[in-house]
Order: C-alpha cells, then sequence, then structure tokens
C-alpha cells in the first residue's frame, strides 16, 4: 500500500506542489507495474522462442499433433487466464488447457535430477587381487547381484543355488533424468525401475540357469556380467568415443600384475549395454563396432541398446506369458552418479561390499568413469605436444581386439578391395594379387546434415587419375549409414589407406584405419564477424575436439581449412564479408543452413 496523503507543508495551489503530485503519481504508477510484472513472473511461466522451437521439435517427433501449429506461437503465458497467443491471423486457436496439457508434457519428458542425500564413495577401498571387479576402481560405477525382471518392468532379486553370502542386493532405483538438455532433446521415460531389498524370490531350480517362482518360470543369463555404460550425449560418435571408450579403456587396462591363471578383462564373458539417456536416438553400428572391440573373444554377445531390457521380446521371451522373467548374475551400472538415504554406517555384514542397509539412487553422470587421468585435452596437447599417449594405446587396443574377435577380416577386406577395382575395370577377373599396388582413398558422405554436395563429380575425378595418367589410385564413398552390419564397417575402414571427410560423427571410425594411414579432417568454413558459432573446428595447428583422438597414434591427422567456395549459398550476393552477404548468409531463411553444423558443402 502507498500513502496518497498530501505531504506536510505542501498546498494545492502552488505550481511546485502540482509538479510533486505529478512525480509522486508517476511513481506510484511505475511501482504498481513493476510489481505487477513481478507477479507475473511468478504465477505465469513464459515460453521463450527457444522452448517453442524445442515445442517444434516435439511436433516433428510426434509428441504434439501438428493441427496445433505450436511453432507460429511467439509467446505462450500458462496460468488461470485465457493464453495470449501471438500468432499468424490464419493459424488455428489452442486453448489454454489443451496448450497447457502439451507443455506439462513436455516438461515431464524433460525430467530434472533431484540429487538429494549421499553422494557415494565407491566400494570400500581395497587392493583390487582380482581383475573380475576391474570396475570398482571408480565411484561411477554400481553393481547389484542376481537380479530379474518381467516384462512389465518389474525387477526383483532372486536367490542363487550357492554363495549368496557373497550377493550385494539393496533397494535401489535408476532414474531416468539426462545430464542436461539442449534444444528439442527429452529424456527417455523408458528408462528407469525400481527395486527393493525384499523383494528377494526363492525359487525352485530346474536346472543350473532356469528356476520356477510363484508367478512363472525365471530364465538366468548364461553371459556372467551385464554392463550398462552411460555418458552424455552418447548418441554422438565422437563424444562416445571419448566419454565412455578412453574412461572404459582405462579401467580394463589398469590391472598391471595379473596372476597366470586370471582373464584379462578384454577376454572376459560380458554383455554390454548402451544408455543413450536423450530420447529418439538411435544405437548406430558404429556404437556396436567400437565397444566391440573392447573384447576379444570371438563369441562375445553383440552389443545392445539399454532399451533391449525393457524389451523382453528382443531376448526371445515372449510376450504372451507376461509371468516370465530373465535373470542376470551380476548387473553393472557405469556413468551414474550415485546418492544413498543416509550415512553409510561402519557397520558391514561384509568389508568387501557397501552397506546393503542402504537406499542407493542412480543419477545419469556426464562421463562413463571418473577415471580421466592419463588422457590428454586439446589444452593439454597445446602445453606438450608428445606427452600423451593414450590415446594410441586405445587405438592398438581396439585394433588387437576387433582383429581376434573377427577373425575373418583380413580376407574380406582383400575381397572388398578386388570387389570395387573390378566394379571400376582397374583390375579384371583374372587378378589374383593382393592390391597393395593399390592405393585406396575413402571420401566419408553423410545422407543427410554435412553431406558432401559435389560426390560424384569428386569420385569421377579422382578414379580418372588412373584411367588416363596410370596412377595407382581408386577413391571410394563411405557412408557409415548405409552399412548392414558393424562388421562392414570395420572392412570398409581397414581396407583404406587415407580417409578424407568433413568433421564430424562419420570421421570416428578413422580409428580403425591400419598403421600409418592418412586422415584428412576438412574443417568448416566459420568465419570472424558472421555471428555464428564453430571456432573450434577451424584450427589447423592443434587438433579439434575430435582430432585429439588421433593425436600420438600411428596414423597422420591434417586438417584443410574450406574456404567461401565450399558453401553454397548465397553466390554472388555481395563481395567476400561485406553487408549484403553477412546479411544474406544470416537471415532467418539462410542461417539454419549457414550454421556449420547443418550445412552441405561443395569440395
Amino acid at each position: 500500500y502507498i500513502s496518497t496523503n498530501t505531504p506536510p507543508h505542501t498546498t494545492h495551489s502552488s505550481p511546485s506542489s502540482a509538479k510533486y503530485h505529478i512525480m509522486l503519481h508517476f511513481r506510484r504508477r511505475l511501482v504498481w507495474f513493476a510489481l505487477a510484472i513481478a507477479l507475473a513472473l511468478v504465477n505465469y511461466q513464459l515460453v521463450s522462442s527457444d522452448h517453442i522451437q524445442e515445442l517444434e521439435a516435439l511436433r516433428i517427433h510426434g509428441q504434439i499433433p501438428p493441427e496445433n501449429h505450436v511453432a507460429t506461437l511467439s509467446k505462450v503465458r500458462l496460468g488461470n487466464d485465457v493464453v495470449h497467443l501471438a500468432a499468424p491471423s490464419n493459424a488455428s486457436h489452442v486453448s489454454r488447457n489443451k496448450l497447457s496439457n502439451y507443455l506439462q508434457k513436455y516438461i515431464s519428458l524433460r525430467p530434472k535430477q533431484d540429487r538429494t542425500g549421499v553422494k557415494w564413495n565407491g566400494w570400500p577401498q581395497s587392493p583390487l587381487e582380482s581383475s573380475s571387479n576391474w570396475w570398482r576402481q571408480t565411484k561411477t560405477c554400481f553393481e547389484v547381484d542376481h537380479i530379474c525382471h518381467t516384462p512389465g518392468n518389474d525387477w526383483f532379486y532372486y536367490e542363487p543355488q550357492s554363495n549368496r553370502s557373497t550377493s550385494f542386493q539393496p533397494s535401489m532405483e535408476l532414474k531416468n533424468a539426462a545430464w542436461n538438455y539442449d534444444k528439442g532433446m527429452i529424456a527417455n521415460t523408458r528408462v528407469n525401475f525400481t527395486v527393493n531389498a525384499s523383494s528377494i524370490v526363492h525359487g525352485v531350480y530346474i536346472d543350473e540357469h532356469t528356476f520356477q517362482q510363484s508367478s512363472g518360470t525365471c530364465k538366468i543369463s548364461s553371459i556372467p556380467t551385464h554392463m550398462t555404460l552411460h555418458s552424455n550425449y552418447n548418441f554422438m560418435m565422437g563424444e562416445f568415443y571419448v566419454r565412455t571408450l578412453a574412461q572404459l579403456h582405462l579401467l580394463m587396462t589398469s590391472h598391471k600384475n595379473l596372476n597366470a591363471n586370471e582373464i584379462v578383462p578384454q577376454e572376459q564373458d560380458i554383455q554390454f549395454y548402451v544408455h543413450l539417456s536423450h530420447g529418439d536416438q538411435t544405437l548406430y553400428d558404429g556404437h556396436k563396432l567400437l565397444l566391440s572391440g573392447m573384447l576379444s573373444r570371438e563369441d562375445a554377445a553383440e552389443v545392445k541398446s539399454i532399451l533391449d531390457l525393457f524389451d523382453m521380446a528382443s531376448d526371445g521371451i515372449g510376450e504372451q506369458d507376461v509371468s516370465n522373467c530373465e535373470c542376470f548374475e551380476k548387473m553393472v551400472f557405469c556413468g551414474y552418479d550415485v546418492f544413498t538415504d543416509k550415512i553409510p554406517s561402519n557397520k558391514r555384514t561384509n568389508n568387501l561390499i557397501p552397506d546393503q542397509n542402504l537406499t542407493y539412487t542412480l543419477w545419469n553422470a556426464a562421463n562413463t568413469a571418473l577415471k580421466w587421468n592419463g588422457y590428454c585435452s586439446v589444452d593439454e596437447i597445446r602445453t606438450d605436444l608428445y606427452s600423451c599417449n593414450e590415446w594410441a594405446n586405445l587405438r592398438t587396443f581396439l585394433a588387437s581386439n576387433l582383429m581376434k574377435r573377427y577373425p575373418s577380416t583380413t580376407n574380406d577386406i582383400l575381397r572388398f578391395r578386388r570387389f570395387k577395382l573390378l566394379e571400376k575395370g582397374f583390375i579384371n577377373k583374372s587378378y589374383n594379387g593382393t592390391t597393395h599396388e593399390f592405393i585406396f582413398v575413402g571420401l566419408a558422405q553423410r545422407s543427410s546434415r554435412r553431406s558432401w554436395i559435389n560426390l560424384p563429380q569428386v569420385m569421377e575425378l579422382c578414379n580418372s587419375l588412373y584411367t588416363e595418367k596410370q596412377i595407382n589410385v581408386i577413391c571410394v564413398e563411405i557412408n557409415v549409414e548405409k552399412t548392414i552390419n558393424p562388421h562392414e564397417q570395420l572392412v570398409l575402414h581397414r581396407g583404406l589407406n587415407a580417409l578424407i571427410g568433413v568433421h564430424g560423427a562419420q570421421m570416428t571410425q578413422a580409428v580403425l584405419l591400419p598403421s600409418n594411414a592418412h586422415v584428412l579432417e576438412l574443417l568448416p568454413w566459420v568465419p570472424d564477424n558472421y555471428n555464428i558459432r564453430g571456432n573450434w573446428v577451424q584450427t589447423r595447428d592443434n587438433p579439434t575436439p575430435l582430432g585429439v583422438i588421433f593425436h600420438n597414434t600411428d596414423l597422420n591427422h591434417l586438417g584443410y581449412s574450406l574456404g567461401r567456395d565450399s558453401v553454397p549459398l548465397c553466390e554472388g550476393v555481395g563481395e567476400l564479408g561485406s553487408k549484403d552477404e553477412i546479411e544474406c548468409l544470416t537471415n532467418k531463411r539462410n542461417r539454419p543452413q549457414f550454421v556449420w553444423e547443418s550445412r552441405n558443402f561443395n569440395l
């Protein structure tokens, strides 16, 4: 309340008094206006243009019906009053309740992390005397024993035939909130479950891997360890390599002094799952191939998505009999920050396992493991160029394991190279050589963003070197989005002598090239003063965030900066860097195609 009483010692007749009252009235209105805005911000939610873009992304993915034209809205106010819409006159009206419901559904698809409780400090500190529990070196890996789930996403523990005293079966919950979101990203709400310590089922064993319980038959997987791997932006191949594989490699290779009868981690029987925490993201063959390179067993299980745990039909368990369940001797979750409901007690039934009386909550973490020391970043490379060998060690580790896991690779590479040479007419059917006299250059193509527009003309020009000048060079298109299985990607890359492609995820598989091969990373044109981001993809004196994975390996990695002529937009509009050109490239129509991550290019 603001008093309207006349201040003392003033009269209504004096000019100064009238001016005073005008100013006081203006200030009162200003104060009330400020209060109104403050109340509006408290009681209503203002949806920014970025949120509108995210809502439009949901509409494109089928989360919001198209008839509501969400993309035409410039502001939405939620509350008890009528929604104010700033939309074209021909846009259909959206009721407050309907739009509010859509926004509430949208918000529910982007749950926030509520990290309450006490952060878990990891497994009891004791020397790791065995390589069988190598993941215990980091507190972002959490494991439970003898656990089952049903097609209805009900989880419970089971009693093993023997050695139950060593089982760790606490109450735990796996949450589905992503570490963070960007633009239209949402969470994959299917990935969550809860299991209680009191849920232990005492079944009647039919055989070693089957037991009967009150609601049906349960099958125990023959693979002893099932491991889920999460890291932020796992769906991006370069991020997956850096955040997941690199840290997994450090954990797996930390054991230096093993007993003669111990099995090294890469030879163990492990079923890997990849957790893509953002919704509608695909587990690609590249994920499967690179992660399969962490194991050397020829009979190792194929890498799966964590969604397969929630789709039991894909594992051969029939959906008709909903009482069936699938069980695992041990499940490990790596890439999660673990919180407990209270401070752990010093009293443990077994000093080799954590406190079973606590409730553990798993939230998605940024990286698979907190074991980053040893891997050098771009900044560290600038400081000490040749001190880091971890990327080279990882590449060697992958190559060795993959050649053991796929023993036919050498012969498959020869068949691939002969087929391409025969297809181009460079050899005839009677040729029985090794093809080593030919240089195979792969030109990396993408099916959508950052596609190589004039690739057919480049291929034709390249292959004319042989027909016109007898230079033994053949160029082949490499598109990892069109391979039929992970092994085909391995054969394609191991069969090359060089790979050329624009900066992006499709260049990650270049780590699979043979020794002394060349990697030419095309760096998108990102000029100054054009108000677009991307300076990190321009450097040639230091590797890009992707190029760091080739650092100090036996590959020859080079960067080549693309110029203005690589951008097929606004050609002939003003001089380079002129106001007209900048306005043309960055206007509302062209900007989405001009930003480097979405731009198609010529070379």
